[in-house]
C-alpha cells in the first residue's frame, strides 16, 4: 500500500510486484476510501472493463516512478499516513545526496498521484452513471442499486475467463515494471535540480550527470503522457455516452443483449437410434381404431395424404432428450455439463449426432399378408423412405414360423456398439417390448446413457415402470405427432400415382359405379367381379385393371391405402388358408362428395383420359356386368346359405323330452338339462350348415364355365386412330362365341401332351406345355394366355371338353400343390 497525504490507494500486489486477485477467482478491484469502491467483472460490461484497465495500469505507472526513487515516505506526511517501504531488491539501494532532495522529489509524485487519483474519482462516478442507466434500460419497473448490482456474479463467470483477465493484466503490469530491471544503476551521487516553484515537478528541467538514469526518467515520463491520453480518451468516450440520447432501437437490443443466450463450444454428445421396424410399422399402421393414436387426429386413411418425416425423427428425439437435461439444471447448475445461471436464466443447449439403425423382418411369402407383398404398400415404402433418410435399414428374412429373431440382432447390435469406443454416448431405443430389458441394462453398465422412445398405445408397462433401465423419462411419439406426421405436398402427391391413361378419379368412379350397381340384395362385391369388370372397360390400347396394376400396384392396395375414404374392404378371416383369395368391396359415406374432393386434387388428365370421360356412359357398360363370383365368395357373410327355404327350429319352445329325441335321431348324447341339449344340437346345426357350404363352393369350382367370346371391334373408337391396338390379345366380352379354331388348337396341344404323359398328367405341367407353344395365329402369345382369355381357366376348358376328364380319386393336399390330374377318355387315347 502506498499512503500519500492521508489518501489510501488499494493496489493488490505479489511478492513480484504483479497485480492479482485470488481470494474468489475474481477480475481485479480497485476501490478509494472516499466511498467510491467498485467491484467489477469481465461479464459486466466491456466499457466498465476498459475504463479499470486503464486505471490500474496509470496506478501501475505511478507505483513504478515511485519504486525508481528508491525513496521512504515520512512519517509527518500526515495524520493516516504510515511507513510504509516501497518493495526494491536490496541491491538497488543507493546513497541519497540530501533529505531535502529526496522529499521534494516524493512531493512531485505525491501531487502526481493525487491528481490521478482525482480522475480516478471522476472516471468512478462516470462509470456508476453509466451502470445505473444500463441497469434502469434492462428493467425499469424494478430499479436496482447500483451498488448491489456491481457486486461480483461468481455463478455467472468460470475459472477459465477469470484466469484469462489475470494474466492479461498481470503480463501487462510486470512487462512494465521488468523494463528498467536488466540495467544496472550507478551508485554515484544523484545531482538534481530543484525546481523553480512548489508544485508539480517540471521533468524537464530535472538534470542528471549520468545519462542511464536520465533515459529511466524520460522513458517513465513518455509512460506517463500515454496513459494519460488514454484516461482522456476514455474520459471523452464516458461523457458522450452519457450526453447521447437512447433510442429505442438500441434500448431493445440491449435488453435482447442481457437475456440473449451464451454461446459456449461443447462438445457433441453421440446418439444412437436403434428402431424395432416390426414393431415401428403395426404401431403407425396397423393399430385398431380404439389403440390407435393417429386416425383420430389424421383420420382413415392419412397415408394418402400424410407422410411420416423420418428426417425429423433424431431432431425430435434429441429434442425432447435436452429439454430433460435442461430441467434437471433447476436443482444443479452444473448437471451433465449443462451451464446454467440464475440471474440470466439461461442454458447452453448440447449438439447431437445421430446414428440410425432399423432392423425389420420379412417373413416368408406364405406368412406375409398379400397387401404387403407389394412393393408399393405401406410396409415396403415405410423402410424404403427410411433407407432414403440415409436409415442404416438391416433386411432379415426368416424361413418357416418361428420367430423372427429381431429382438435379439438389435439387442446384439446395442451390446456391440456399446463396446466399441467413441461410438456413441447415448443410446435410444425406439421399440415397446420388454424384451429389450437385458440389453438395456448391459448398457447402462458399460457407462453408456440410456433413453426408451415409444409410443402409449404399444408400449409395455416394464419399460416405463422399472428405474434401473433408463437415464430419462419415456419420450412418447404421440406428444411430437404434429411434427412427426406432416402432409404430403402436391407436387410430391402425384410421385406416388405412376404415369398412366387412367388418374385416380377416373379408377375410382368407374369401380363406384359397378359397386353401386349391384342388386339390392348384395351389400359386399367380390373382388374378383370388379377385376374382371375393370378388364372390360378400355382406355386407349389398355383397360383399366392393367393401369390399375400398373400405377397403383394391383386392386387390394388401391382400394386399402389410396381410396380408403371411398371404399370399405373386408377380407375374410380365413382367406390364407383358402386358395380363392378374394374380398369384399361396399362403397361408404357420400361418394359424390369424395369424388368431388379427389376431382380437384387431380391437376392435370392425360389426352386418352379426357376422350375416355367425354364417351364414358354408365348404364352402357354396366348393362353387361355380371356379378357371378360374388354369390360365391368363400366368406359366411357373402353366402346365403338358406337358400332352399328350410328354416331352423326354435328349440326354446320344446320341451326336454321333445329335444331328447331329436339328439336320438342325429346319435347325439341325450344327457343333460335343457339348456344343456339345446347347446348340443345348435352346433350340430352350425357343422351341418357349414358342410352344406363347403359342397356349394365345390360344386360352383367344379361346374363348367360359360366361355367368354371376343371383343366386338365394330364401335370401338381406338381400333382406327391408334394402328398399335391389337384386340386379338385382349380378354374376351361376355356373350362372344369362341372361335372354333382356337378349341381345335387347345385340343390338339392338350391331347397331344396327355398321350406322351401316358394318358394321365397333372394340370400344372400341362399349364407348362400350353405356355411353352404359341397360339392359334401363331403370334407372340402363348397357348396359354389364349385359353385363358378364351375360356378363364385351364378347368372349365377340361370341363367343356368331353375327351378329357378330372381324376377325383387325388388326395386334396396333394392336389394344391401339383395342380389336379387330367385323364385322357380311353375313347380318345388311340
Amino acid at each position: 500500500m502506498t499512503a500519500v497525504h492521508g489518501t489510501n490507494v488499494e493496489t493488490p500486489m505479489s511478492s513480484d510486484g504483479s497485480f492479482y486477485s485470488r481470494k474468489r477467482r475474481l477480475p481485479i478491484q480497485s476501490s478509494c476510501h472516499h466511498g467510491c469502491g467498485m467491484k467489477m467483472s469481465h461479464s459486466s460490461n466491456v466499457k466498465m472493463f476498459v475504463i479499470s484497465l486503464a486505471l490500474y495500469v496509470s496506478h501501475s505507472v505511478a507505483l513504478i516512478s515511485l519504486t525508481r526513487t528508491q525513496c521512504r515516505v515520512p512519517t509527518s506526511m500526515g495524520p493516516r499516513s504510515r511507513l510504509c517501504p516501497i518493495q526494491t531488491r536490496p541491491s538497488t539501494f543507493v546513497s541519497i545526496p540530501s533529505p531535502n532532495t529526496q522529499l521534494e522529489l516524493c512531493i512531485a509524485h505525491s501531487v502526481r498521484c493525487q491528481q490521478s487519483i482525482q480522475r480516478q474519482r471522476v472516471l468512478m462516478t462516470a462509470a456508476k452513471d453509466v451502470r445505473r442507466s444500463y441497469f434502469e434500460s434492462d428493467d425499469d419497473e424494478n430499479p436496482k442499486n447500483v451498488d448491489d448490482d456491481m457486486e461480483i456474479d461468481v455463478k455467472s463467470g468460470t475459472d477459465e475467463d477469470d484466469l484469462e483477465v489475470d494474466e492479461y493484466l498481470e503480463q501487462l503490469i510486470s512487462n512494465a515494471m521488468k523494463e528498467e530491471e536488466p540495467r544496472t544503476l550507478l551508485t554515484d551521487r544523484k545531482k538534481i535540480a530543484k525546481p523553480t516553484t512548489f508544485g508539480e515537478p517540471d521533468l524537464n528541467h530535472i538534470s542528471s550527470p549520468h545519462p542511464v538514469k536520465e533515459s529511466a526518467l524520460q522513458e517513465t515520463k513518455r509512460m506517463m503522457e500515454q496513459q494519460q491520453q488514454q484516461i482522456d480518451l476514455l474520459m471523452k468516450l464516458v461523457q458522450n455516452q452519457q450526453l447521447a440520447p437512447q433510442s429505442e432501437k438500441s434500448q431493445q437490443s440491449s435488453s435482447y443483449s442481457t437475456t440473449k443466450q451464451k454461446s459456449i463450444n461443447v462438445t457433441p454428445l453421440k446418439v444412437m437410434l436403434f428402431i424395432d421396424g416390426t414393431w415401428l410399422y403395426y404401431s403407425l399402421h396397423a393399430r385398431k381404431l380404439n389403440r390407435c393414436s393417429i386416425i383420430p387426429k389424421f383420420g382413415k386413411g392419412w397415408q394418402a395424404h400424410y407422410k411420416v418425416d423420418w428426417m425429423a425423427l433424431p431432431r425430435l428425439v434429441c429434442g425432447q432428450i435436452e429439454k430433460q437435461r435442461s430441467s434437471k439444471t433447476t436443482r444443479d447448475h452444473k448437471s451433465h455439463g449443462v451451464y446454467f445461471c440464475e440471474k440470466r436464466n439461461w442454458c447452453v443447449p448440447y449438439s447431437f449426432i445421430a446414428f440410425i439403425t432399423v432392423l425389420r423382418s420379412l417373413e416368408t411369402f406364405e406368412r406375409l399378408p398379400l397387401h404387403d407383398k407389394d412393393p408399393n404398400s405401406i410396409r415396403m415404402r415405410m423402410f424404403r423412405e427410411m433407407a432414403n433418410a440415409n436409415y442404416d435399414v438391416h433386411m432379415m428374412e426368416t424361413v418357416g414360423k418361428g420367430e423372427k429373431c429381431v429382438d435379439i440382432q438389435l439387442a446384439v447390435e446395442m451390446l456391440h456398439y456399446a463396446t466399441v469406443p467413441n461410438a456413441y454416448d447415448m443410446a435410444v431405443l425406439l421399440s415397446g417390448d420388454k424384451d429389450f430389458v437385458p440389453a438395456l441394462v448391459r448398457t447402462r453398465q458399460k457407462g453408456k446413457e440410456v433413453v426408451i422412445c415409444s409410443m402409449k398405445s404399444g408400449c409395455n408397462r416394464v419399460l416405463y415402470e422399472s428405474p434401473h433401465i433408463r437415464d430419462y423419462n419415456v419420450i412418447w411419439l404421440e406428444d411430437c405427432l404434429d411434427e412427426l406426421i406432416v402432409p404430403i405436398p402436391e407436387d410430391e402427391r402425384g410421385r406416388f400415382d405412376r404415369a398412366s391413361f387412367a388418374s385416380v378419379f377416373t379408377i375410382m368412379r368407374v369401380i363406384r359405379d359397378y359397386v353401386e350397381a349391384a342388386p339390392n340384395d348384395i351389400e359386399w362385391v367380390s373382388s374378383r367381379d370388379i377385376g374382371k369388370y375393370l378388364k372390360s372397360v378400355k382406355i386407349a390400347d389398355s383397360n383399366m385393371l392393367e393401369e390399375l396394376k400398373h400405377s397403383q400396384g394391383g386392386l387390394r392396395n388401391f382400394l386399402m391405402e389410396r381410396a380408403r375414404n371411398l371404399f370399405d374392404v373386408q377380407i375374410p378371416p380365413d382367406m390364407g388358408k383358402q386358395s380363392d383369395h378374394s374380398f369384399g368391396v361396399r362403397v361408404k359415406g357420400d361418394s359424390d362428395e369424395t369424388l368431388v374432393d379427389e376431382f380437384k386434387r387431380t391437376q392435370f388428365f392425360t389426352k386418352e383420359e379426357k376422350e375416355f370421360l367425354e364417351e364414358y356412359r354408365k348404364d352402357d357398360y354396366l348393362a353387361k356386368a355380371q356379378y357371378s363370383h360374388t354369390k360365391f365368395i368363400c366368406d359366411e357373410d357373402y353366402l346365403d346359405l338358406q337358400d332352399d327355404g328350410e328354416t331352423l327350429p326354435d328349440y326354446s319352445k320344446m320341451t326336454v323330452s321333445a329335444l331328447k329325441e331329436i339328439c336320438r335321431e342325429r346319435h347325439l348324447l341325450v344327457s343333460g338339462k335343457k339348456d344343456v341339449l339345446i347347446q348340443r344340437l345348435v352346433e350340430e346345426d352350425n357343422k351341418l350348415d357349414q358342410v352344406a357350404a363347403k359342397r356349394k363352393r365345390d360344386e360352383w369350382k367344379e361346374a363348367p364355365r360359360k366361355a367368354i367370346p371376343r371383343t366386338n371391334t365394330a364401335n370401338n373408337v381406338y381400333a382406327e386412330s391408334l394402328p398399335q391396338l391389337d384386340l386379338s390379345q385382349t380378354r374376351n366380352a361376355p356373350g362372344a362365341a369362341i372361335d372354333p379354331g382356337v378349341t381345335a388348337h387347345l385340343e390338339a396341344l392338350v391331347k397331344e401332351y396327355l398321350q406322351a404323359s401316358g394318358g394321365v398328367a397333372s394340370s400344372r405341367d400341362v399349364g407348362r406345355y400350353l405356355a411353352a407353344n404359341s397360339d392359334s395365329l401363331k403370334g407372340k402369345r402363348s397357348a396359354l394366355s389364349e385359353l385363358k382369355d378364351s375360356y378363364g381357366s385351364l378347368l372349365a376348358f377340361i370341363h367343356s371338353r368331353n375327351m378329357f376328364s378330372v381324376e377325383n380319386d387325388i388326395p386334396r393336399a396333394r392336389s394344391s400343390t401339383e395342380g389336379f390330374p387330367i385323364k385322357l377318355n380311353n375313347k380318345t387315347k388311340r
